[in-house]
């Protein structure tokens, strides 16, 4: 159905980051990254490119679509459909992501836990958030509760 009234302006916020596409160059990357409305709350879509040294490149996409959740600006992750039809989450205990959006003032936060075959974790948190030429991008990878690596950005707007 459509989104329910009481979180019309949490949505109406994460318009507010609309972007048509952000790209960057930084240290042999480039990242593109829209964020769009849906019927039902919205999508974030991104990419990463990596550029070796030796020309080869590495390309990763990511398209989520986040529902509203019972808990205000916390958006639930619709990666797949269950026997009913209705969108819910991946399942982390089956090598999957189990992935959650939280908006806080101007930044959109998502949050990515996997859960390896072993029991061990690794937690990725996107930082977005809206900045006068775009969106600035504070990215951190933990595993087990260390930090294993953070990426700082600003992802300029892109007019079409």
């Amino acid at each position: 159905g459509e989104a329910c009234p009481d979180i019309r302006f949490a949505l109406h916020r994460i318009e507010r980051h609309l972007v048509a596409e952000n790209v960057l160059l930084h240290g042999g990357r480039k990242n593109v990254i829209a964020i769009a409305m849906t019927k039902r709350g919205f999508s974030v879509d991104w990419t990463t490119i990596i550029y070796r040294s030796d020309g080869r490149e590495k390309e990763k996409s990511y398209s989520v679509n986040f529902v509203p959740s019972d808990r205000d600006d916390v958006f639930a992750a619709a990666m797949k459909k269950n026997i009913f039809g209705h969108e819910v989450p991946l399942d982390p205990m089956k090598g999957e992501p189990y992935v959650w959006a939280r908006l806080a003032g101007d930044t959109l936060t998502v949050y990515s836990l996997f859960v390896d075959d072993m029991g061990d974790y690794e937690m990725q948190q996107f930082d977005r958030s809206l900045v006068e030429r775009g969106l600035q991008l504070e990215f951190t990878r933990f595993r087990n509760g260390d930090k294993q690596r953070t990426v700082s950005a600003l992802l300029e707007r892109q007019w079409p």
